[in-house]
């Protein structure tokens, strides 16, 4: 079961016209299941395919990091 612990907001680079990359705040979701963690993006799926991200980023906390 997840369960939302937090919402963080964090600069990702888009890549425009040109080869430019400018950076973005985007805002995140952050969900604690079975003791790992999913760090879901703000976008509907066209603004997520201009950032590059997947829907979900998964992760595990070691020693507190």
């Amino acid at each position: 079961m997840s369960q939302k612990i937090t919402n963080v907001t964090i600069d990702v680079p888009y890549k425009s016209a040109g080869g430019v990359i400018h950076q973005h705040p985007v805002s995140f979701d952050v969900y604690q299941i079975d003791g790992h963690y999913s760090l879901r993006p703000c976008l509907d799926t066209m603004e997520r395919q201009l950032a590059n991200l997947p829907e979900e980023l998964k992760f595990v906390m070691e020693k507190g990091k």
